[in-house]
C-alpha cells in the first residue's frame, strides 16, 4: 500500500462517498494509519441527526418524554458531545466505504482519533488499524518435497510387540481377588475373548499388530507435517500483527487452564507451586504463539495460492456437526473454525504429495 491521496466523490453508485484527502501510511507491527476529513456538509447532517435522537431520548423535566426543544438538549449536554456523537456515527458508516476503496485487509477492531471537530468544518480523523501482514513466502513446495523424501521406514519391531503383549497380560490376567504374587491366568483364547470380540488369541495379535501400525504411522506423518510446517515458518517473512499474537496467547492460556482444571488442580496453586506469574509464562509462550500465527497465515497462502478452499458442501456438513454437540455455539465462529481447519488439512495434503 503506498501513501497516496486520494479523494472520492460520490463513486460508487448507491452510496454517495463523504470523505477526501485520505492518506495510508504503514507503521511498524503490521498496522496501517489512515487520515482524511469527513465534508463540512455530511457533518451537519449528521449533527442534526444526533439532536434529534438526543431530543427524543431524553427526559427533562417540564418536557414530555421525545419532543425536548434542541436547543434545551443543546444547553444541557454541550455542544460538542452531540458533534463527537455524530462524528462516531459517520465515521462507522465511512470506514467501512474507505477499507474498501483503498484495499486494506482489516484484522481488527479500528482505533479512532478525531484530530479537528468544530460546528459547521469538515471533520479531520486518524484512524489505526492492524492490518493482514506483507508475507514473502518461501518456496514450499521444495520444502515439503525435501521432508517428504525423507522416506523412513515404519514398522513395529518384536520386542515393542512383545512389550506390548506382556502389558495386556499383566493387566487383564490378574485372577480377581489374587494377591500381588499370585500367578497370572494363562494368555489365552479363553483370556481374550474377556476382552472383547475376538475369536482367539491369533486373531488378537493381528488385529493389534495393526492397531500399533496405524498409531505409529499416524504419530510419523503428524511429526513430518510438524517439520514442514516449522521449516516453512522459518523461512518465511512476516511482520506478525500484536493482535494476531495475543489472540493466540489467550487461546494458549484456554488451553493450558483447560487442561490444569481437567487434573483437578487451580491455575494460581499451579502458579504458585511452578512459580511463576501468568506475566512470565506469556513470555516464555510468545515465541510459540508467534511460531503458531506463522505458520496459520502460511497455510491461509497456500490454500489461496493452490486453490484449496474446501467447498460450502464440506464447510455446512462440519458446521452442523458442531452445532448438533454444542447447542450454544456460534454459528458464524462456527464456520470460520471448520474453514480454518478443513483449509489447513488442505495444505497439508497438498505439501505431502510434494513427493
Amino acid at each position: 500500500m503506498s501513501n497516496t491521496t486520494h479523494t472520492h466523490g460520490h463513486s460508487h453508485g448507491e452510496h454517495p462517498r463523504h470523505y477526501s484527502n485520505i492518506k495510508t501510511k504503514k507503521v511498524v507491527g503490521s498496522q496501517v494509519e489512515i487520515t482524511g476529513e469527513i465534508s463540512a456538509a455530511e457533518m451537519k447532517r449528521a449533527f442534526k441527526e444526533s439532536l434529534k435522537a438526543f431530543s427524543e431520548q431524553a427526559s427533562v423535566p417540564g418536557f414530555r418524554k421525545g419532543h425536548v426543544p434542541a436547543d434545551v438538549i443543546l444547553n444541557k449536554m454541550g455542544e460538542m458531545a452531540v458533534l463527537e456523537h455524530a462524528a462516531e456515527g459517520v465515521l462507522s458508516h465511512e470506514y467501512m466505504h474507505i477499507v474498501v476503496d483503498h484495499k486494506i485487509e482489516a484484522i481488527s477492531r479500528p482505533q479512532i482519533e478525531l484530530t479537528k471537530i468544530a460546528k459547521d468544518a469538515p471533520l479531520e480523523f486518524k484512524i489505526t488499524v492492524a492490518v493482514f501482514p506483507e508475507v514473502k513466502m518461501p518456496d514450499y513446495k521444495k520444502i515439503a518435497k525435501t521432508e517428504m523424501k525423507k522416506e523412513e521406514k515404519i514398522e513395529i519391531t518384536d520386542k515393542e510387540f512383545d512389550g506390548a503383549i506382556d502389558e495386556i497380560h499383566k493387566t487383564y490376567g490378574k485372577k480377581e481377588g489374587a494377591t500381588a504374587d499370585a500367578p497370572l491366568a494363562p494368555l489365552d483364547d479363553a483370556l481374550i475373548q474377556t476382552l472383547g470380540d475376538f475369536k482367539n488369541l491369533a486373531e488378537f495379535k493381528t488385529k493389534l499388530k495393526e492397531n500399533m501400525l496405524k498409531e505409529k504411522e499416524y504419530r510419523a506423518k503428524e511429526k513430518k507435517r510438524l517439520q514442514i510446517g516449522e521449516n516453512i515458518v522459518a523461512e518465511m517473512t512476516a511482520d506478525l500483527p500484536e493482535v494476531l499474537v495475543s489472540s493466540e496467547l489467550a487461546k494458549m492460556w484456554g488451553e493450558f487452564e483447560h487442561n490444569i482444571s481437567r487434573m483437578g488442580l487451580k491455575i494460581e496453586d499451579y502458579l504458585k507451586h511452578i512459580k511463576k506469574t501468568r506475566e512470565e509464562l506469556s513470555k516464555e509462550w510468545r515465541k510459540d504463539a508467534e511460531k503458531r500465527v506463522s505458520l496459520q497465515i502460511a497455510l491461509n497462502r497456500i490454500v489461496s495460492e493452490e486453490k484449496l478452499l474446501p467447498s460450502d458442501a464440506e464447510v455446512t456438513a462440519e458446521v452442523e456437526k458442531i452445532l448438533a454437540e454444542h447447542k450454544d455455539a456460534d454459528a458464524e465462529r462456527a464456520r470460520a473454525y471448520v474453514e480454518m481447519v478443513l483449509g489447513n488439512e488442505k495444505a497439508f495434503r497438498f505439501l505431502e504429495e510434494q513427493k
